[in-house]
């Protein structure tokens, strides 16, 4: 659970949602977006998370913010003895967002032949096979890396995550080969991040407040806890690690979390698909089929 720091007071719960109960945080008004391509408006520019359609992928983690709780009966007695890290990670998921829908970026120009072409499109209606057919070849996220972390007390008395740092290494956006597959609307929903194009990196509320300057993720043995990150860019594109400041009575851990031992990462979106070596378009820009096509980047204009 979240604690915010009061001088002189006990830290006190600000978020948790019961095994059979889910609490929603309310929605902050979004502003008024600028006319955008259809092909950009409809990734949405900026990052759109929605609770109810997000469906997870790979395994991965990144920022911090509870925005889930799910308890688990803590071991009764001093019987239980536990080992490993005080803050245990049971899971790290990379998610993806409608507003990312089948778009994917590339390092390198990526050439298909008709028959991958006929192969991969097979696939749309198969989400966890279609995801993986663009992640084994290299397939980098648009926009936002959006993680899914479960943590667990691990400790014989409660742990107290007090940070979460992000490591980065940040260039240019990638131009190899984009697969351009944007939905057919977006949806308005919270936004928990870190700014990857800001010099200082830091897990941010929804009102983009440091988070734990005021808060702490205070974790009981065997208590698990659900936290939802996002990092992302409108300039670069970043690989990232997430590190995990973790205090037991007086004593400081660092954990590491990585995607499956390597970086995360996100690309930025070029606004000129010009700025591509290879160019594959489908959904919406094929209404057709909704078929992945190729184009030619020069001059195409969706």
């Amino acid at each position: 659970m979240a604690r915010k720091r009061r001088p002189g007071q006990p830290h006190r719960s600000t978020a948790a949602v019961s095994a059979t109960s889910r609490v929603k945080p309310s929605r902050p008004a979004q502003p008024e977006p600028k006319p955008q391509p259809l092909w950009r408006n409809a990734l949405g520019g900026t990052v759109n998370w929605t609770w109810g359609v997000v469906t997870a992928v790979v395994v991965s983690l990144v920022t911090a913010v509870v925005t889930g709780f799910v308890s688990r009966p803590a071991a009764t007695g001093n019987t239980t003895v536990r080992h490993g890290p005080p803050v245990r990670i049971d899971s790290v998921t990379v998610l993806r967002t409608t507003v990312q829908a089948g778009t994917y970026m590339f390092q390198r120009p990526l050439h298909l032949s008709q028959s991958d072409l006929r192969s991969l499109n097979k696939l749309q209606n198969v989400a966890p096979a279609y995801d993986a057919w663009f992640r084994s070849r290299g397939g980098v996220d648009p926009d936002s890396s959006n993680v899914e972390l479960v943590v667990e007390g691990n400790a014989d008395q409660a742990a107290r995550i007090t940070n979460i740092t992000l490591l980065k290494s940040c260039q240019a956006p990638l131009t190899g080969t984009l697969f351009l597959s944007p939905p057919a609307g977006s949806e308005s929903a919270i936004l928990i991040d870190f700014n990857l194009d800001s010099t200082r990196s830091v897990a941010l509320t929804p009102g983009g407040q440091d988070y734990f300057s005021k808060y702490t993720i205070a974790l009981r043995p065997g208590e698990v806890q659900v936290i939802q990150i996002t990092a992302h860019t409108n300039l670069h594109y970043c690989r990232y690690t997430l590190q995990l400041t973790v205090l037991v009575g007086t004593h400081k851990t660092i954990e590491t979390v990585t995607n499956a031992g390597k970086p995360f990462q996100v690309s930025a979106l070029y606004s000129s698909l010009a700025r591509y070596h290879a160019l594959y378009v489908g959904g919406i820009m094929n209404p057709h089929t909704g078929n992945f096509v190729q184009k030619n980047p020069s001059t195409y204009h969706g």
